[in-house]
């Protein structure tokens, strides 16, 4: 085991003193160091001058390996002073400078020494620790610090001491740390510090437990501070056991990453085997002649093939079908790895989930159409009379064009529920585009699909959510429009809304022409100062001024007065309104020209019959 020291304690040497910054160097190890500063290539140039022209020494003692060989003395700076290491100046004071380095330390000799290459203005030096050394003083800062040290000695056992049982808990610890740097030179195979793992084997065989000790945490990728601990502990076993507590803590780590890049890597090559073969598949139908039929693999071809079949039954005219051949090829050469695959998918779904040619059969009796609007709005006579005369029209001639009505008025009027109504009445279905606080023209004609996160316009999408060609398309709030440097959303609806132009409306995502004249937009609007002229020029307008008492009166009772009864849960005889009572209530708790407020006003007499 480790040989204990029984001479007397060693007298102290004036020794140059080498400050490092995040390093530290332990007895029987070799650390390389850049040389910068000028205090520290001043410090070398000195010891070289001592070694090649002998003078008296200026350290204590007689020793002569220490006066004829380069010989210094490396502490490590305190983390509070590492902030000053970058200026590479001496502090002030001895008492500063010996308070900002650990006191315990590392006598070293010089071992190589080089210029750096590169053009860099510095030394490159190689330095072997040989013993722990304590600083006693400073006893010069400039040009460099020079100060007195003390060589630590192992402990001598103490009379009495259990010497046998001391000996056999130390015997433990050096094979439990022999073990352990062996466990971990295993598992950290591919760890940087590793490298020169060579000088760890040789430490394993030839060293004692304390020499064993210094190495193996020379060695390891720990704090400062923590190395620091060992360095100071001087006896065997307790050095011993902070080196196995760091050993068996880096251990772990090591097996975590190791751990971690073994499943990283297993993912990787997993997903290398799949490309090779899909690779190797593609190659081998190319040379049968079958390739394009599933390229993108067997698992994406049914997705392939489903989206094929959809295209194909869509009855597409030339220019739409030339257009969804020339994408649907292009994705069969392609595999799920490309990131154009995602897009051109995506992008082939939407077109195929389009109505193409998908569409409604209208309800074309006149009759019908005006109960229908009758039985859901009261008044409104100018609205009812525009749809029934389209509806009279169409019966006439089924190819003509659908009107584009804009219902002006003030909130609560029924401009938005007027549109349902008129879907319903004509046997069409019904879509609403909120079109208030739009500011980008994409919002309407779409963006470009080779953009990132590209998506198809408000109008196209709300076809694609209809599944008809020919729904009724509510544009609500079409007098609140925005504009910013993102384009003007109002300029893109010219297109929409001219019945000349709107049967060859192209979308940029979508970038193929598409018939929207026999779709019936309807847009809403509380004033018309807001809208651009040119789009009010291509819109039929018809004003809703608002109800008077008497029609506020009787839709009270037909419709609003039923709803709330229901809405809160009660039976039609336990609520009885007479006219005059909704005719108060008009007349001193409202003052609107629709009827929402009115609405819940009878809403708060239900819930007060409820309670």
């Amino acid at each position: 085991m480790e040989d204990r020291a029984t001479s007397p304690a060693t007298p102290a040497l004036q020794l140059p003193i080498l400050p490092l910054d995040g390093k530290v160097l332990f007895p029987r190890t070799y650390l390389r160091l850049a040389i910068t500063s000028a205090s520290a290539l001043q410090l070398l140039k000195d010891l070289v001058w001592e070694v090649r022209a002998p003078k008296t020494s200026r350290r204590s003692g007689s020793d002569s390996a220490a006066s004829t060989s380069l010989t210094l003395a490396i502490f490590t700076r305190r983390s509070s002073a590492e902030r000053d290491a970058g200026s590479h100046q001496v502090l002030p004071t001895t008492a500063e400078a010996k308070d900002a380095v650990y006191s315990v330390g590392t006598v070293a000799r010089v071992v190589q020494l080089t210029r750096m290459q590169g053009g860099v203005a510095g030394l490159s030096v190689l330095v072997q620790g040989l013993h722990r050394v304590q600083l006693q003083d400073v006893a010069q800062t400039r040009p460099y610090l020079v100060g007195s040290v003390q060589q630590l000695e192992v402990p001598a056992p103490v009379k009495g001491e259990k010497t046998k049982e001391t000996a056999l808990t130390l015997e433990q610890l050096a094979l439990r740390l022999k073990h352990l740097t062996q466990e971990y030179l295993e598992t950290a195979k591919s760890a940087p510090l590793l490298r020169r793992s060579n000088g760890l084997v040789d430490a394993i065989g030839n060293s004692s437990a304390g020499e064993l000790a210094d190495v193996v945490v020379s060695y390891l990728n720990v704090a400062v501070d923590e190395k620091q601990q060992v360095l100071e502990a001087v006896p065997v076993a307790l050095r011993c056991e902070l080196a196995v507590a760091l050993l068996e803590q880096e251990t772990e780590k090591a097996r975590l990453q190791r751990k971690i890049q073994s499943e990283v890597q297993d993912k990787l090559e997993g997903t290398r085997k799949k490309f090779l073969l899909r690779q190797q598949l593609e190659a081998i139908k190319k040379e049968l002649g079958e390739a394009g039929d599933d390229g993108a693999g067997g698992e994406n071809a049914s997705d392939i093939k489903l989206l094929e079949d959809r295209l194909n039954a869509l009855n597409l005219e030339p220019k739409a079908a030339k257009v969804a051949q020339r994408e649907l090829r292009r994705l069969k050469g392609m595999t799920a790895m490309q990131p154009e695959y995602g897009i051109l998918h995506n992008y082939l779904e939407f077109f195929s989930e389009l109505p193409w040619n998908a569409s409604t059969t209208d309800s074309l009796l006149v009759e019908r159409v005006r109960k229908q609007l009758d039985a859901d709005h009261y008044g409104l006579d100018k609205v009812k009379k525009r749809i029934t005369e389209y509806i009279a029209v169409r019966s006439l001639k089924r190819d003509m064009r659908g009107p584009i009505l804009c219902l002006v008025g003030p909130p609560g009027v029924g401009k938005t529920s007027l549109g349902r109504s008129i879907a319903a009445a004509t046997n069409r279905k019904f879509e609403r585009v909120a079109l208030g606080g739009v500011h980008d023209e994409s919002e309407i004609r779409g963006h470009r699909k080779t953009y990132v996160g590209a998506m198809p316009g408000c109008i196209l999408n709300a076809l694609r959510h209809a599944e008809t060609n020919n729904p009724v398309l509510l544009l609500d709030e079409v007098d609140k429009l925005g504009k910013d440097f993102r384009g003007d959303p109002a300029s893109a609806l010219l297109e929409v809304l001219d019945p000349h132009q709107n049967n060859t409306f192209t979308d940029h995502y979508l970038n193929v022409p598409f018939d929207l004249s026999r779709t019936l937009f309807l847009a809403t609007a509380n004033s018309l100062d807001t809208i651009p002229g040119p789009l009010l020029d291509r819109m039929e307008v018809i004003e809703l001024t608002g109800y008077s008492v008497e029609q506020k009166v009787e839709i009270a009772r037909r419709y609003l007065l039923p709803q709330q009864i229901e809405a809160n849960g009660l039976r039609k005889d336990m609520v009885r309104v007479s006219d005059e009572a909704l005719r108060y209530l008009i007349m001193r708790y409202t003052r609107e020209a629709g009827v929402r407020d009115l609405e819940r006003q009878v809403g708060a007499l239900c819930r007060y019959v409820a309670v």
